[in-house]
């Protein structure tokens, strides 16, 4: 990581420098081979990074030659894999590429066995020109100074779309100013 990113989360491409500093990642680094055929290149590419705030961010640019409605129906699952265990942040898109409300999964079923019932999530999203994604480290798993590995997946139309897994690490967030105590 290069610095903390300062990210507006609205779906809009904002200034040079509100992405400058995170890492990205091509579609060639993110397809396995012949999914981005298949895919039609959905993703041409993914940008990461951590805000002071404690969050890390994301930042999906579609293909410039995709003319079909790319954030429109569209579902993501985020996993994180830190410390031995799984979150997921699950997120839908309407027909207008609005979210519905994120879903925190706290343990990914394996197969066969139950789903435990997810929770809200605090992550935010916005799906306009781009898609841009905020989640909080902490509900994310994510330690400071660990590693963790990040599978994005991509549930559009009538496929399920795997992205290479992201290798991370959590930096170190700057200490919070304790709340003012109200009186």
């Amino acid at each position: 990581m290069t610095g903390w990113l300062r990210v507006t989360i609205d779906g809009y491409e904002g200034d040079y420098f509100e992405w400058q500093g995170a890492t990205m990642l091509g579609s060639s680094a993110l397809h396995p081979s012949g999914a981005m055929q298949r895919a039609g290149r959905t993703v041409a590419s993914l940008r990461f990074g951590f805000t002071r705030e404690g969050e890390i961010v994301l930042r999906l640019d579609p293909d410039p030659q995709n003319t079909l409605p790319v954030w429109a129906d569209l579902g993501l699952d985020l996993s994180f894999h830190a410390a031995g265990e799984t979150r997921q942040i699950s997120i839908d898109l309407d027909e207008r590429g609005v979210a519905r409300p994120a879903r925190l999964y706290l343990a990914v079923p394996q197969e066969g066995t139950a789903a435990l019932p997810p929770r809200p999530s605090r992550a935010r999203v916005a799906a306009r020109k781009i898609l841009e994604i905020s989640v909080p480290a902490e509900e994310a798993g994510l330690r400071a100074g660990r590693r963790a590995g990040l599978r994005v997946r991509l549930r559009c139309r009538e496929e399920t779309i795997s992205l290479r897994e992201i290798d991370l690490t959590t930096p170190e967030f700057p200490a919070r100013a304790p709340a003012e105590e109200t009186t």
